[in-house]
């Protein structure tokens, strides 16, 4: 590649240098003393030459290097794409994640939130309807103190462990949505890592 260029740059100078030794000969006009007119076009048209490759050298050996590997060279003009501002909060009045994990995310426009559960919660021995309400009171919390707030609810992704549960989850999912209902996912697991939780719910809202 850089031979390439030295190449590119030598012949962009060569043809500079003998355009301009011809325009400076045609304008010394014929004397009949042809050597010594060579001589005069070379000492005058050689700065002129160097001006010129200068000038053309760039966008030449640009050309040259493009024409070379054009798949690269597009690759190496893009634009770089901006990056999204990421943030990550626990709140204490979730208590602290009891694991490599942070209670919310905000990433751009959106708020991530990870999987709450009725864990150490009055609700947690109780059925998976009053476990679900509980899980959802953590949640509001959590988009209100992120400034947004439950109408703003985008997708849910929501973890059962027995489809018994499944009519108390939805009663209380409806009670709480009334009209603002998000996209949603069920899905059932053999279990949750307490043996008396009986669902789990991770959000998505919008901010």
């Amino acid at each position: 590649m850089r031979q390439r260029l030295i190449a590119t740059t030598l012949m962009s100078f060569g043809l500079s240098f003998l355009m301009s030794c011809w325009v400076t000969f045609i304008n010394l006009g014929w004397s009949g003393q042809f050597p010594v007119q060579w001589m005069s076009a070379f000492k005058l048209a050689w700065p002129a030459a160097a001006v010129i490759a200068f000038v053309i050298g760039p966008p030449v050996q640009k050309a040259a290097a493009f024409m070379a590997n054009p798949k690269s060279q597009q690759v190496a003009a893009a634009p770089k794409e901006n990056v999204m501002p990421v943030t990550r909060q626990n709140f204490e009045e979730l208590g602290l994640p009891v694991g490599p994990y942070t209670h919310a995310v905000k990433a751009g426009s959106l708020l991530y939130t990870s999987g709450f559960t009725a864990f150490g919660t009055p609700a947690q021995p109780a059925d998976a309807k009053t476990q679900t309400l509980a899980v959802l009171d953590q949640l509001e919390l959590v988009a209100e103190r992120s400034g947004t707030s439950m109408k703003e609810l985008v997708k849910v992704t929501i973890f059962a462990i027995s489809p018994e549960d499944i009519p108390g989850i939805r009663d209380a999912l409806a009670a709480r949505y009334q009209d603002d209902v998000p996209a949603s996912s069920l899905v059932l697991v053999a279990g949750l890592f307490a043996p008396d939780l009986k669902v789990e719910i991770e959000a998505v809202f919008a901010l």
